[in-house]
């Protein structure tokens, strides 16, 4: 059984070689799909984002610490994930509320 950060060999035909280990593999599928979440303005879009952030940050701490400029742009798109969960969220409170209310026009951003 391969470790999570073992790189695996995908495809290799010719002189496409596509290497990396699984846990890059998953930190990509979980931004794609973050990416598709907000696409639908899914409430898990911001929640999956910050997974796909944390994930970045290991794997370029684990794979080389120089890549200094990954870790900076993940934290930074997760801080950004975090203020969309908490305005998405806020903004999902008020409509729930002005619904309740019989007020049918959804509050400003």
């Amino acid at each position: 059984m391969a470790s999570l950060f073992e790189m695996i060999t995908f495809v290799e035909s010719g002189d496409v070689l596509i290497r990396m280990s699984l846990f890059e593999l998953l930190a990509t599928i979980t931004v794609l799909l973050n990416v598709w979440l907000y696409g639908r303005l899914s409430i898990w879009g911001p929640r999956l984002g910050v997974v796909g952030c944390v994930m970045w940050i290991v794997m370029a701490a684990r794979v080389d610490p120089q890549m200094w400029g990954l870790i900076i742009l993940n934290v930074i798109l997760m801080s950004q994930n975090v203020w969309n969960h908490i305005k998405w969220s806020r903004n999902n409170k008020l409509a729930a509320a002005a619904a309740e209310q019989g007020d049918h026009e959804t509050p400003a951003a």
